[in-house]
């Protein structure tokens, strides 16, 4: 934008600084006569802020270029000058304000990198695609924070300057030479420390499609490269030291990884911030705006040890009216701004819900408890007792469905301590398949179903265009015994080769194997409101008890192609009219 145009006002104090770790941030002090230059149109929230500090004799370049935050004054009374404060921030704080809820197919964190940037103007040239594809990504909350979350995933580092977006690994600019010989090195302080340090770093994932534990490993523990942020010999040589010295292998509990390519590059993630953490330097130059976060320092003439490359991870350009404008500058290991890092911490892992598989059901306290390995710590670490979450658990009361040993379950831990451990429910997969496939038809739920592990089953139809598939089923694994309940009848079948039994106090009722049906009792009533038919085909109809009667209130007959009455004793027939024909 334009300059500052504020009669009778002088630069009293500037600090400009840029970080890796967050927005860049400015402050200014102005000394005038009058406050009434608060009033103008420039010095308002919202509007551009650039500073630009010179390079050589002629040649300025941009240090900040952002949005004014922040406008306020100091009075020192009627016979002084007044201060002007302004405070801005590097314009990537607009990312902090703009959320976003979208899920991403199939795309790398870059891409939805590239499409923050889209959203904000940026330009995306400085966004690398050298992490691997994702099956599924969410976006969940602001572009700022987003961006930091992802960066610390896969081990890139973001920032925003020149109108770009940088998204990468780490930059590869020429280095900035300082040294004393010239008088560009005011001072410099660097320090290099061992721990922690790690001889390999690991990473495993599970395979839900395949029950299988995978391991990602970080490429570059042994020849780190750049993730030392120097190539001087003392660091390099040091911190082969201090893997020697102290390295042992590190297998980190981590965050769900789907695949192997994803598990090696959270390992390396987790790598670079450790490996990165040793360096710490700080330095002081005369105002220098060519040095900037993201960029190596090239220190000469201190020595063969420490001479050499150091990455920059924040610089700061400060002025003030008893000195010239100096430049400090920094380099602190890859921190991201966001807590949300690597979630390799035992705090953070056990902090949320986790996967588990079954080893152990031998609870010799009767408790309906579990013990788990998970798949995410390698597969070998089992668990303590893990009670079960169960509907309507209480007193000798709830619906009991225990997992199997090798089951998949989902496990948390009471107040994130993971001695209280607790297994919310079972998962299907790939290998444990769901036990109806025919239960959803085009995106409808068709039926509810448990099924136990022998096979056993009930069954909620919720079909309601049909009465076959609108009810209650349960049946046994083999489908020989079944009862069917709907709207319009109740049907209870046995297989031909079973037989059915039904039971009541002394009663009994069995149907056979054969097809006979057998019905017991004390004693045995029918009443029917109409005719009763008693028909065979093929066989004999007989009645046999102490006293046999028969009555018909209107008449009584029996009939047969051959008749015979006998009695043992005496035989009485008797009408108002006997008819023997």
């Amino acid at each position: 934008g334009a300059a500052l145009d504020i009669s009778d006002a002088y630069l009293s104090y500037l600090r400009a600084s840029s970080s890796l770790n967050g927005a860049g941030q400015v402050t200014v002090h102005l000394m005038v006569d009058d406050l009434a230059a608060l009033g103008t149109a420039k010095l308002q929230v919202g509007k551009p802020l650039e500073i630009q500090l010179p390079k050589g004799t002629s040649a300025v370049k941009t240090i900040f270029k952002g949005d004014i935050t922040t406008v306020g004054f100091r009075s020192f009374g009627a016979q002084q000058s007044n201060m002007i404060i302004v405070e801005g921030l590097e314009s990537s704080h607009r990312l902090a304000s703009a959320s976003e809820f979208k899920a991403y197919l199939k795309q790398k964190r870059s891409d939805i990198a590239k499409a923050i940037a889209g959203r904000h103007g940026l330009a995306t040239s400085e966004i690398k695609t050298t992490d691997p594809q994702e099956p599924y990504l969410l976006q969940h909350g602001n572009d700022f924070d987003c961006l930091s979350e992802m960066a610390a995933e896969i081990g890139f580092e973001w920032f925003v300057a020149e109108g770009k977006l940088y998204f990468r690994e780490q930059g590869s600019e020429q280095p900035v030479t300082l040294k004393p010989s010239d008088d560009t090195l005011l001072s410099v302080s660097v320090r290099y420390t061992g721990t922690p340090v790690a001889s390999a770093v690991k990473v495993h994932g599970w395979n839900p499609a395949t029950q299988e534990v995978f391991t990602g490993a970080a490429s570059k523990v042994g020849s780190p490269g750049a993730l030392l942020n120097s190539d001087a010999s003392f660091v390099t040589t040091n911190y082969g030291k201090a893997k020697t010295a102290f390295g042992k292998d590190l297998e980190v509990a981590t965050m769900p990884t789907p695949a192997k390519a994803s598990a090696d590059t959270r390992a390396g993630a987790v790598a670079r911030t450790m490996i990165g953490s040793g360096l710490a330097l700080e330095g002081e130059t005369y105002g220098n705006p060519d040095l900037r976060p993201g960029t190596y320092l090239k220190l000469q003439d201190l020595g063969s040890a420490v001479d050499g490359k150091y990455y920059l991870t924040e610089v700061v350009h400060e002025f003030t009216q008893s000195s010239d404008t100096r430049t400090l500058f920094y380099s602190s290991g890859h921190r991201p701004e966001k807590a949300t890092d690597t979630r390799s911490s035992t705090e953070q892992w056990a902090g949320s819900l986790v996967i588990g598989v079954v080893t152990n059901l031998k609870d010799d306290e009767n408790l309906g408890r579990v013990k788990v390995k998970f798949p995410t710590l390698g597969g070998t670490t089992e668990s303590n007792w893990a009670r079960l979450v169960s509907v309507g658990a209480g007193n000798q009361y709830g619906f009991d469905v225990m997992p199997e040993i090798g089951d998949e379950v989902v496990v948390g831990f009471e107040g994130g301590d993971t001695r209280f451990p607790f297994v919310l429910g079972g998962l299907w997969s790939g290998k444990n398949k769901h036990p109806d496939t025919t239960a959803r038809d085009n995106g409808k739920v068709k039926k509810r179903l448990w099924q136990s592990v022998a096979g056993h089953k009930i069954v909620f139809g919720e079909d309601s265009g049909t009465a076959a598939t609108f009810g209650i089923t349960m049946q046994t694994k083999s489908g020989k015994a079944k009862l069917d309940l709907t709207d319009e009848k109740i049907t209870l079948e046995a297989d031909g080769g079973n037989e059915m039994v039904l039971k009541a106090g002394g009663s009994e009722i069995t149907f056979g194997k054969n097809g006979a049906l057998a019905i017991k009792c004390s004693s045995l009533k029918i009443d029917a409101q109409q005719a009763i038919d008693v028909k065979t085909s093929g066989g004999d109809v007989s009645l046999k008890g102490v006293n046999v009667k028969g009555e018909g209130t209107a008449g009584f007959e029996m009939k047969g192609a051959l008749g015979k009455v006998e009695s043992s004793g005496p035989l009485t027939v008797k009408g108002a009219i006997v008819q023997i024909n």
